[in-house]
């Protein structure tokens, strides 16, 4: 069976980044694709993950985590976006979407 576009409402900023990576080359688009979130932000969200189903948190850390979620939202959806245009340009992804390479760009050029 043939997979079917999922229709997704974004907030206008969403949508607008979204639109944006369109504008970009190949070379910015890998650079997307192949971004990680900062290890301080993902050190924090697991951290505060985890303490909110130990023992829940203060309404700073509410706020820090919805922060965080949403960024690291964000971050998820502009990385598939740009992997999804660069498949669409004709490129292999296959190397993104590895297990075991941990989202890596192309194959360097041969010279």
């Amino acid at each position: 069976m043939p997979a079917q576009a999922v229709t997704l409402h974004l907030p206008p900023n969403l949508e607008r980044a979204v639109r944006e990576l369109q504008e970009l080359d190949d070379e910015a688009l890998w650079r997307v694709a192949r971004d990680h979130l900062p290890r301080d932000a993902a050190r924090d969200l697991e951290t505060l993950n985890r303490k909110q189903q130990r023992e829940g948190l203060t309404a700073a850390e509410e706020q820090t985590l919805t922060r965080l979620a949403e960024a690291y939202d964000r971050f998820l959806l502009l990385r598939a976006e740009a992997a999804g245009l660069l498949q669409q340009r004709g490129h292999d992804i296959s190397r993104l979407i590895s297990a075991d390479s941990g989202w890596q760009g192309p194959a360097p050029k041969s010279c």
